[in-house]
């Protein structure tokens, strides 16, 4: 597993396409392979609980109570920017933790 890719993330939202697609995110990865959703929209915090594993540049990720496999191409901008490719879209999240 990409060890880096490890802790708490949040979106870019100096970044015009990051903002304008996802908006306020704060996305969590554990090392056991959890992956924690935070998403704020309307003053309110939606969570979504998915499970994830990493092979390559590629992260696997799934919502136990809705299986659906996803698939997203990830890379690093210097040590605290990841950058996610998912359906044509790059959106860049900034680590904070």
């Amino acid at each position: 597993m990409e060890r880096k890719i490890i802790g708490v993330w949040e979106s870019d939202l100096l970044d015009q396409p990051t903002r304008n697609s996802i908006g306020n995110i704060v996305i969590e990865f554990t090392a056991d392979g959890k992956l924690t959703y935070k998403i704020v929209e309307n003053k309110k915090m939606h969570i979504i609980n998915m499970i994830y594993h990493v092979i390559g540049d590629t992260i696997f990720s799934n919502q136990p109570s809705n299986p659906q496999e996803e698939k997203t191409k990830f890379e690093f901008k210097n040590d605290d920017r990841l950058l996610l490719k998912f359906d044509g879209e790059i959106t860049i999240f900034k680590r904070i933790e």
